[in-house]
Formats: C-alpha cells, structure tokens, sequence
C-alpha cells in the first residue's frame, strides 16, 4: 500500500490531467437524442447495486457449486413470476471496497479508480443516470442504508428523493458491518415508495447486508409483515460464523451464506413490488476482500437484467448479456463506464 501511494504521489500532476480529460470526455459523449428512455414506455426501474456481489461466485471452486444451486434457485423463482433474466459481467474500477466509486461509475459513465477523479465528477457537467429519468417525467429516489452520516456529495447524484439509515427510522441491532438488514430497508420503501406510487419510479438501492465480515447474518422473515420497525430483530437469534475482521481467510461459508440470504431477499422483494412489466437491474459493486477472493483475482462483477417483458431484454442481449443467470465468461467484459451508455442505448427511442 505504501509503495502504491509513493507512485500515486509522483504520478498527482498526471493523474490529475487524466482525471479531468475523462471526465470531460463523459460530458462531451452524452446522448444527443430528445428521449433516451422512450423504450421503457413509463415502466418503473429498479437498479440493486449489492455489496461484494463478485465474479469470484462465479469461478473459484470452493464457491462456484453452491453457489450456482442458490443462483438456481431464485432463476427458478422469478420464472414463475414470469419473469426472464440475462447477465453479464462488469469490470469495476475497485476491488474489496470503495463502493461510491463503483456506482459512480456505473451512473455517470466515467470511470473512477480513486477518489481524486471522483472529486472531479462532482464537480463537473456530467449528467447522472438519475437526471435522465428526471427528465423523462420519472420520481427517482436513491435508498443507502449503509450512510449513517450527512453526505453532502450525494446532491451531484440528483435523485428528487434520498433515504438514508436515518431516514428509514429502524429500531433493530446492527448486524455485522450492516446498520440494518436489507429485507427491512426494502420493505421500507415498498411502503414508502412502491406501492403509493403516483408517476413512474427509477429507484436506486445501495444494499449492505453481505458487507464484510459476514459474521452475523440477519434470519429472513417469510412474513414482511412482520418486519414493522425492525424491533423484532433484537427477538431473533441471528446467524453467526467464526470470523473476524480483518482475517476473513476461512469466510468461504459466511461469504456464501449472506450472498444467499440477499437472493432471498431479492426473491421476496421482486415478488411483492415489481407489477407489470418493469425492468430491474442487479448488479454487484467490487469482489470481496482480497483474503476471500484469492490472490488477484479479475475486477469482476455479475450485472442480471430482469422483466417479465422479454423484449426490454432483447437490446442487452445484443450487446453481449447472456439468458439466464450465469454470464457468458468468454467475451472480454467492457468496464462499468461503458453501462451508462449501453443503457441509454438499449432503451432509446
């Protein structure tokens, strides 16, 4: 780390004109057209960005098994709500951490490998995703229930609605690294959100519940009704696992287990919010923490579209996405700066 930061002090001055070239770059670039949305019809958007979600799921042998059954099984589950799936890989410009980083990157279009070239971003004329479905008549709202305190840079993001964990008022313990878990924040906004809704939504949810270390997993309530103001969490035993922060070498089990409860979650969740023929976006942010992903491993992540409307998928799968649940290995992924515009592009009018 140290001899990292030594370059990056030698290389500021270059660093810094490749920062701004970039971000300039991604201002000049941004689509001409009167409705880069019109394919969508009015349909709501729901864009999942979950925490740690990485390739590793996909390739290391110790994970790859289970972790297909459970990939299996919740592909099952939305099918028999009608919904189609299809996936790809992303590359994300941070590994093990760094989370505003990837989903700056993913919303703007500019890739952002350290803060200094965020810091530029959020300065600039960079027209967030969320500003796209401002303009087309869209309610965005942006859900982080991992903030716990003010932060002011969320304003370049432009979402007419924010929740923070303050926000979403819950009354539970904090399990490991997470303030709350992520079936309680979703649950708040389906009430808050979802179901009163009066125009179209594009929502945005930074989830936490597989934040490292992994070692106190939240149980699932097959009732949401239950869920109330999360109180019932201190009533409940919650999962534990063996490890501690930083030495997470032995975290294979309590990796897989949390990544399986959010695809429970999702499962319940889609069931119970998206009507119609909406279009979701999951997409993890970075691969876990080095000691669980090996020995450098890519800078990879899944991203999986779904709707029960087939043609919304079609454009993607043009540009690479796979049916299904398991991406394609084979063609190199682009990087997460290239999601804006493939998005924008697919859903054009």
């Amino acid at each position: 780390r140290l001899a990292a930061e030594a370059v990056f002090c030698l290389r500021v001055a270059e660093i810094r004109r490749e920062g701004l070239a970039a971000v300039d770059m991604a201002a000049a670039r941004e689509p001409q057209g009167p409705a880069p949305l019109a394919r969508l019809q009015g349909r709501d958007v729901h864009l999942l960005v979950v925490e740690s979600y990485g390739q590793v799921l996909f390739s290391d042998p110790r994970l790859r098994e289970p972790f297909a059954a459970a990939a299996e099984k919740f592909r099952e589950a939305l099918a028999r709500e009608g919904f189609h799936v299809a996936s790809a890989f992303l590359r994300s410009p941070t590994f093990g951490g760094g989370s505003w980083l990837a989903f700056g990157t993913l919303e703007t279009g500019v890739w952002l490998p350290d803060q200094l070239r965020y810091n530029y971003l959020l300065g600039s004329r960079v027209r967030p995703l969320a500003e796209y479905f401002n303009r087309a008549g869209y309610r965005s709202v942006s859900v982080m229930p991992g903030t716990t305190m003010p932060w002011p840079e969320g304003a370049y993001f432009a979402y007419r609605q924010t929740y923070y964990a303050r926000d979403l008022a819950y009354r539970g313990p904090p399990f490991a690294w997470s303030p709350m878990p992520d079936q309680f924040a979703l649950h708040r906004i389906l009430a808050a959100e979802i179901l009163p809704r009066q125009q179209p939504l594009f929502i945005r949810y930074v989830l936490t519940s597989t934040h490292a270390p992994f070692n106190r997993l939240p149980p699932y309530l097959e009732d949401w009704s239950l869920l109330g103001d999360g109180a019932v969490f201190h009533r409940l035993e919650p999962r534990t696992f063996p490890v501690n922060w930083p030495d997470l070498q032995g975290a294979a089990e309590a990796y897989l287990a949390a990544v399986a409860y959010e695809l429970q979650v999702l499962e319940g969740f889609l069931a119970r919010a998206v009507r119609g023929e909406a279009l979701v976006v999951v997409v993890g942010d970075h691969q876990p923490v080095v000691r669980r992903a090996g020995v450098q491993p890519p800078w990879l992540v899944p991203v999986h579209l779904i709707s029960r409307d087939r043609g919304l998928l079609a454009p993607f799968e043009e540009l690479g996405y796979r049916p299904g649940m398991l991406p394609d290995p084979a063609p190199p992924p682009k990087g997460m700066d290239a999601f804006l515009g493939d998005f924008l592009a697919a859903l054009g009018g």
